[in-house]
Order: structure tokens, then sequence, then C-alpha cells
């Protein structure tokens, strides 16, 4: 889970609104019930939340299915396993530049990083 209830309670006090999907913390056992007591509105669906953050927190890359969600002027604030095969949509695949260097060292190492356009 990318926030806890004290994370959820900071943002709200300072005038934020906060939005969770639906027993999205349950694999970190927080309920539903805590989000709420700290004042974030809990959504039925990825798709609702998707399509009404602004900013939005992760633990886990975007799955192919919310890649392709309606995502409006969104920033996604997440870990990216950037060396998994590119699943989106139009992405470009660039090398960074210590993947050059390593690939220098080992020239049979085949390594590409993807990033969304």
């Amino acid at each position: 889970m990318a926030i806890t209830r004290p994370g959820s309670t900071s943002w709200v006090s300072r005038g934020h609104e906060v939005v969770i999907e639906q027993d999205a913390g349950m694999g970190s056992a927080i309920p539903d019930e805590d989000f709420k007591s700290a004042g974030a509105q809990i959504l039925s669906d990825a798709a609702s939340v998707w399509g009404s953050a602004d900013l939005l927190l992760k633990v886990k890359e975007p799955i192919a299915q919310e890649v392709r969600l309606p995502a409006r002027d969104l920033t996604l604030f997440t870990y990216l396993h950037l060396a998994l095969r590119a699943v989106h949509r139009g992405a470009a695949v660039r090398r960074h530049h210590l993947d050059r260097l390593r690939d220098r060292a080992d020239p049979g190492r085949q390594s590409c990083r993807c990033w969304p356009r």
C-alpha cells in the first residue's frame, strides 16, 4: 500500500482530497474504515481512482489494464521496474546512460529502459 492512514490524514489536513480504491489496503491489513476515518473517500474500482486523481501513488508499476485507463494530466508516483518488457502503448525504448556503460563492460548484455511517452 503506497499510503497509510497517517499519510492520508496528512494529505487531507492540508486540504487535499484523497481517494482510495475499495479494499486496496487489504494486502497490508489496512481496512477501508481506517482510510475513511482519515478523511479519504473510498471509490469502487481502479478506473474511478485513475479517472479522478491528479497524483496517483502506487507501490508497483502499472499493469497493462491500468495503462489503458483514462488518466487526464495524471502524475504517477511509483516504483518502475524498467527492465521489464514494455506493456505501455506507444512506449519509447531508450537506453539509460548507465546501461550503456554496463553494456560496454559486457557487450553480450541486452538491456533497455522503457519510458511511457
